[in-house]
């Protein structure tokens, strides 16, 4: 079919982290998994690969499980120190505050599968294009004591 991977991650027992990957995969591999259910005429599961606002969902939280792992694996390892994991967990929060100012602003590019897919879908939802300058408010993460 022409994708980048072969294999869709078929585990039942997985940590919250590889879940973050299995999202990231069926949202890269939506539209084979849609042309597969199509084929085994899953009609109830083809609906969900079909609806925009189901997809927008997936690409968001690949998005988000994706920024929790960086952060999580950021505090693992024998060198890192409370203090470190501190600006760590405070440089989240950081990030959280500035997500939720992006999103107000509907500027998705620090959601890049979420707004790859809205540009390439040319969704209802206003975005820039991939590649494009980032908002006013890129620099501006603020720590909070």
């Amino acid at each position: 079919m022409g994708s980048w991977y072969q294999n869709l991650f078929l585990l039942i027992e997985i940590k919250w982290l590889s879940r973050g990957k299995v999202v990231t995969r069926l949202f890269e591999l939506r539209n084979e998994v849609k042309n597969f259910l199509k084929e085994h005429k899953k009609t109830n599961l083809f609906e969900w690969f079909h609806d925009e606002n189901w997809l927008i969902k997936l690409a968001y939280l690949s998005d988000i499980f994706n920024k929790l792992k960086e952060t999580n694996l950021g505090l693992q390892g024998k060198e890192t120190s409370i203090f470190q994991a501190n600006d760590k967990i405070k440089a989240l929060i950081g990030k959280l505050d500035f997500w939720v100012d992006c999103v107000q602003e509907i500027d998705f590019t620090c959601f890049s599968n979420l707004n790859k897919f809205l540009y390439e879908n040319e969704s209802s939802v206003k975005v820039r294009q991939p590649g494009t300058p980032k908002s006013k408010c890129r620099g501006q993460i603020k720590l909070k004591n």
